[in-house]
């Protein structure tokens, strides 16, 4: 299933502007200015387990509520994204992902809220296709050693087929080191 995540901090000004726009009452000045007090939001465009993989763990993400960012520091911070975004979708599996981000703006004025839009196909994961373990030391050179080598061989959590991900990666090696 595919997801759209809007990541945005509005807080009490945002909650009473759209309750006043939503029953047709003009904004106070004020509110106005609180409203747009979010430097950029972010919204995701990806499959659910991608989208909060990136709500969570994107480093853009620290930087939403910094109003003083210039156009420059923000292709900047979408260049450092899109490598993040790569890097974070590998520890998944997918390793080809096709992601692209852009910056909108809501309305022609300099003041208007930015959105930086990040669309992501993450590709066809990757699947373990040859598992081979191989031992060193006194495990690998003695035969009283065979039983253990053999269940280590059997117990291996990340079997062909499976989808690689980081995590089962790290699983897998450390029941290795536990056997």
């Amino acid at each position: 299933m595919k997801r759209t995540v809007l990541v945005k901090h509005t807080g009490l000004a945002g909650v009473l502007l759209a309750t006043w726009l939503a029953v047709g009452i003009a904004a106070p000045a004020w509110c106005a200015t609180s409203a747009t007090a979010t430097g950029f939001q972010i919204l995701i465009e990806a499959p659910d387990e991608v989208a909060q993989l990136l709500t969570r763990h994107l480093d853009l993400q620290r930087y939403r509520e910094l109003t003083d960012l210039s156009d420059d520091e923000l292709d900047r911070l979408q260049e450092v994204a899109l490598k993040d975004a790569t890097q974070l979708l590998g520890t998944l599996g997918f390793f080809t992902p096709d992601i692209h981000i852009v910056r909108e703006t809501s309305s022609a004025e300099a003041s208007a809220a930015k959105v930086i839009h990040i669309q992501v196909k993450p590709g066809e994961a990757t699947a373990v296709s040859h598992v081979q373990i191989n031992f060193k030391g006194a495990i690998a050179d003695h035969d009283t050693q065979a039983s253990q080598r053999e269940e280590m061989q059997t117990s291996w959590l990340l079997p062909v087929g499976h989808r690689f991900t980081q995590n089962d990666w790290d699983r897998a090696k450390q029941q290795v080191l536990r056997q």
